[in-house]
């Protein structure tokens, strides 16, 4: 953030680039730095918890579309209480794991609910 330079983030002071991360989650860090207060991690944390929220949201709707709300409920909680996912993978981790997840499982819920509804070109 202090070089201005977001195509090659540098995370410590001796200006080592920090290169085993994903790009997106790098700038998407960078841009959003200055919103979240403090020198902490949590401000390298909310992208990553963002994610992993609406991984889970998509898990709630994708369960609540396929079957019934309590199962959509059952889905999005067990994906939460998950350790791998909320701890080392997902959204505590720093990683953009937790987006995959997320973009992954909206894109299945927007074709489920097409399908449902009948769903013109569908059939590729």
């Amino acid at each position: 953030l202090r070089t201005g330079d977001y195509v090659v983030p540098r995370l410590n002071p001796c200006g080592r680039p920090h290169l085993n991360a994903a790009p997106l989650y790098n700038w998407a860090s960078c841009l959003t730095a200055g919103l979240v207060g403090g020198d902490g991690y949590a401000r390298y944390r909310v992208w990553s918890a963002a994610f992993g929220v609406g991984a889970a949201l998509a898990a709630v709707a994708l369960g609540a579309a396929l079957f019934a709300p309590e199962v959509g409920l059952l889905a999005g909680l067990l994906l939460s209480l998950n350790l791998y996912f909320t701890y080392f993978h997902g959204a505590r981790a720093c990683v953009v794991d937790a987006g995959l997840a997320s973009f992954v499982g909206w894109m299945v819920v927007c074709y489920a609910r097409a399908a449902r509804a009948g769903g013109a070109g569908l059939g590729w």
